[in-house]
């Protein structure tokens, strides 16, 4: 009886470290993502400013071929200001 206990704690304790070391990998994946979208920021905004949002609008954009895979829908929520600024949400 008492072996049996040992042996299912150990298995608990293992699914336990398996979910443990999944959550890390997505965490490294987010992580991943979040640098690609710093490093490419030029890129987006230059790429948002052609898309000629009227000002004081917003709108969900969906991101052109080169630029896939940055955010998890391929999708930047953009708001174009009536001082002509634009503010970028790449909706992690």
């Amino acid at each position: 009886m008492f072996k049996l206990k040992r042996i299912f704690s150990g298995f608990i304790l293992i699914a336990v470290e398996l979910i443990y070391w999944l959550t890390q990998v997505f965490d490294i994946r987010y992580l991943c993502r979040q640098r690609t979208a710093l490093i490419k920021y030029q890129g987006i905004l230059n790429w948002v400013k052609t898309q000629n949002l009227p000002l004081d609008t917003s709108e969900a954009l969906k991101l052109p071929d080169n630029l896939l895979g940055i955010t998890h829908d391929d999708l930047v929520q953009v708001l174009h200001s009536s001082d002509d600024r634009h503010y970028i949400d790449t909706m992690w």
